[in-house]
């Protein structure tokens, strides 16, 4: 019999994907500042208790779950979790002004169009043009 697909046993299958203990998962999540004890990490892979979203979105960067939808709830989805250098591009981005973002979009909206025209229909591509 195939066991219910949840939030805890899906959590608990990417932490073993990824080889991690469950105290290797709580350092990994420290270090990204939230301290929670392994008896409430095995308590949310058994779900006797729910993970706050800050937190579970840390965890599914650190297992390398881009897309959150697919994984958890077997739902298509275009949106995928920003990587850490995608969330560092985007607080750059914020901290520069007015002009700065302008300029940022400028360069944005040209290479958008020179990829589109070298790829169709936006397909990614590791050409060098």
């Amino acid at each position: 019999m195939k066991k219910e697909k949840t939030i805890g046993t899906v959590l608990r299958e990417l932490r073993k994907k990824k080889k991690m203990t469950v105290q290797e998962a709580t350092a990994a999540l420290a270090e990204k500042g939230f301290v929670i004890s392994c008896k409430s990490m095995y308590a949310y892979e058994n779900d006797t208790r729910e993970m706050n979203a800050d937190p579970f979105i840390a965890l599914c960067q650190i297992y390398d779950c881009d897309n959150v939808m697919e994984t958890f709830a077997d739902a298509a989805a275009d949106d995928s979790l920003p990587t850490e250098e995608e969330t560092k591009l985007l607080q750059d981005y914020r901290l520069l002004d007015r002009s700065g973002q302008e300029t940022v979009l400028y360069i944005l909206a040209h290479e958008l169009d020179r990829q589109r025209q070298i790829s169709p229909l936006g397909e990614k591509g590791d050409q060098d043009t």
